[in-house]
């Protein structure tokens, strides 16, 4: 908890970002990779028309989907904030790229490059230690922690198999 927060205030405040654009690009991807549980490849494969604002979810398409299986992830309110804050910079700064995250630099999509940069620069101004996929880890635990279910959250994460999810619950805190 304490590591996510020291994470966002990297994000918002620690880091100068080259731009708006950027800043609020980071917060939002790094928003959805803790509140929706997505790999790395899923969130770079994530296109304009992924992100459903009437029904407040996300699709992860079967072509950038490690299981080969369509899905539908829900955004909370942070998640919506941050996307609805990302989508307004960048139509104020004229991105016409059909990908959700582009380059802060040119209207093209972020790389596999650009988003490991991203990560190696949060990591140094936050002083947390981590990588990609422990995000993914933080939102299995959260989820099955504010009372979710294993089934639910193998739907979310994308799994065939339930064994694969039980792999998270190794992360659960004991209760004593």
């Amino acid at each position: 908890r304490r590591d996510v927060e020291r994470i966002f205030i990297a994000l918002t405040v620690g880091i100068g970002w080259k731009s708006p654009l950027v800043k609020k690009r980071n917060v939002a991807i790094f928003s959805i990779l803790l509140n929706c549980g997505l790999r790395a490849g899923e969130l770079l494969g994530l296109r304009l028309l992924d992100v459903d604002w009437d029904r407040a979810e996300l699709t992860v398409r079967s072509e950038t989907s490690k299981s080969k299986r369509k899905r539908r992830v829900p955004l909370n309110s942070a998640v919506l904030d941050a996307l609805r804050d990302y989508m307004q910079e960048r139509h104020q700064a004229g991105i016409m790229d059909p990908a959700l995250w582009v380059s802060g630099e040119h209207d093209r999509p972020l790389t596999k490059d650009g988003l490991k940069h991203l990560v190696e620069r949060v990591k140094a101004a936050s002083g947390v230690r981590f990588h990609l996929h422990q995000l993914r880890h933080t939102f299995a635990v959260n989820l099955l922690c504010s009372g979710s279910d294993v089934t639910k959250l193998k739907q979310l994460l994308g799994h065939q198999d339930v064994r694969m999810t039980c792999a998270y619950l190794r992360c659960l805190p004991v209760s004593v």
